[in-house]
C-alpha cells in the first residue's frame, strides 16, 4: 500500500501517510535562476556558515529573511541547543578518538603477526614509517 524506502529512493523518508520529508544537499544545490528573489535569500539563509553572513542577509532588508535570522539567534543562544551542539562535538570526537584507536591495534596485530611470520624487526619499523 505504501512505497517502501528503497521505492522512494535514498533521498526521501516517509513521515506517515501523507507526508514525505526530501533531504538535499544544500552546498551542490545549483544557484536558482535571476527570478527566483525569495530562494536566493533562502538559499543563502541556510548556507551561512558565520555571523558575518547573517548579517548580510538582514541589511539586503527583507522583512522575512530578518525574521528568520533572529529567529535562528533566538535559538542558537538557548542553553538546549549549546548543550545539542556540546554533545555533538563530543560524539565526533569519541569516534574519532575510536578510529584512531582502532587503526593503532589493528597495526599493532599485523605487526605481530608479521614478526611471528620471520619478517625482520627492521624491516617491519621501516614499513610503518613508510621508508620501504
Amino acid at each position: 500500500m505504501f512505497p517502501t524506502p528503497k521505492e522512494i529512493g535514498d533521498k526521501f523518508c516517509r513521515l506517515d501517510i501523507n507526508q514525505i520529508m526530501h533531504y538535499f544537499e544544500l552546498k551542490k544545490l545549483p544557484e536558482p535562476n535571476d527570478g527566483d528573489e525569495e530562494i536566493k535569500f533562502w538559499l543563502a539563509f541556510f548556507k551561512a556558515e558565520t555571523e558575518e553572513e547573517l548579517d548580510e542577509i538582514i541589511k539586503k532588508g527583507v522583512p522575512v529573511m530578518s525574521e528568520a535570522v533572529n529567529a535562528y539567534k533566538s535559538v542558537a543562544v538557548s542553553p538546549e541547543f549549546y548543550e545539542i551542539e556540546r554533545l555533538r562535538d563530543r560524539t565526533r570526537h569519541n569516534e574519532a578518538s575510536a578510529l584512531a584507536y582502532a587503526k593503532k591495534e589493528r597495526a599493532l596485530e599485523l605487526s605481530k603477526r608479521l614478526l611471528g611470520l620471520g619478517v625482520s624487526p627492521d624491516l617491519l619499523e621501516a614499513a610503518l614509517k613508510g621508508n620501504v
